[in-house]
């Protein structure tokens, strides 16, 4: 880009980074009705280290390949050596369990060569107030959500050993219709929904905070924000998509008559 298309990208930046001030995220953030491991503070926090991570990471030389410099030399790429798995380690403890999108439940227990299991229960219709042997114990993988079929639940479940926690509820309720309250598991499986469509949408926009920042130029901003998504979708198997970055890129910044503000539908 020139200067003045520089200028005129710029310009369209509609500072969604910005969560506090980004209503239609906060809107769509309430709507889902559950409480995430970190607040909108900690949320801004997170896009503002991720990005400057990936700013220290992919630094303007390394991104302006052919150009040399008299008095620095090239000790190896940090690239190569700032991880994702080095970036999960630095951040704080809530900040690192938001990013791992574990499953969630009020208890915990410690299981099998020091697995952690999120420990929520199938309640007795019934017998709702008859605590505790009203509820059954359900061992939860905190991060592939595979279920451990052990204690009382061996008593009750006899089918695939892999299942996870929709093939828990269809088994108990083929088998023992109207006979168990599933909310606390459904609850269970409800927020590891969440977490992960919340923890992609701040990936996301995060991209566009590398995209538009003023600390580089449209296309290195761009190379940075693809380097970020395509490193996370390897890391944890995800599915977040360029198209939005790509689309702002694609603009036409020539004049002002053919740039338009809907960059982001």
């Amino acid at each position: 880009m020139t200067v003045a298309e520089a200028e005129r990208f710029y310009k369209e930046d509609l500072k969604k980074y910005n969560i506090k001030k980004n209503k239609e995220f906060l809107v769509w953030l309430n709507s889902m009705n559950y409480a995430p491991v970190i607040n909108v503070d900690e949320m801004q926090e997170l896009i503002d280290y991720i990005a400057n991570w990936y700013e220290i990471k992919y630094s303007e030389k390394e991104l302006t390949p052919g150009v040399k410099y008299r008095y620095v030399q090239d000790n190896g790429s940090l690239s190569k050596e700032m991880t994702i798995d080095k970036l999960l380690y630095r951040l704080p403890n809530s900040q690192l369990s938001f990013m791992l999108a574990g499953y969630r439940a009020s208890s915990w227990v410690t299981l099998d060569d020091d697995n952690v299991y999120a420990v929520p229960r199938i309640i007795k219709v019934g017998e709702e107030d008859v605590f505790p042997i009203n509820e059954i114990p359900v061992y939860v993988n905190h991060l592939t959500g595979n279920i451990n079929i052990q204690g009382e639940i061996q008593d009750y479940y006899h089918g695939d050993p892999d299942v996870d926690i929709p093939g828990l509820i269809k088994y108990f309720k083929e088998n023992y219709p109207d006979k168990y309250n599933f909310k606390l598991l459904e609850d269970c499986e409800y927020r590891h929904e969440c977490d992960i469509k919340l923890r992609n949408e701040l990936l996301q926009i995060t991209a566009l905070k590398l995209l538009y920042s003023k600390n580089t130029n449209p296309e290195k901003g761009h190379r940075r924000a693809v380097n970020l998504i395509d490193e996370f979708n390897d890391k944890f198997n995800l599915n977040l998509s360029t198209r939005e970055i790509d689309s702002i890129m694609n603009q036409n910044y020539k004049n002002n008559a053919d740039t338009k503000k809907k960059l982001f539908k």
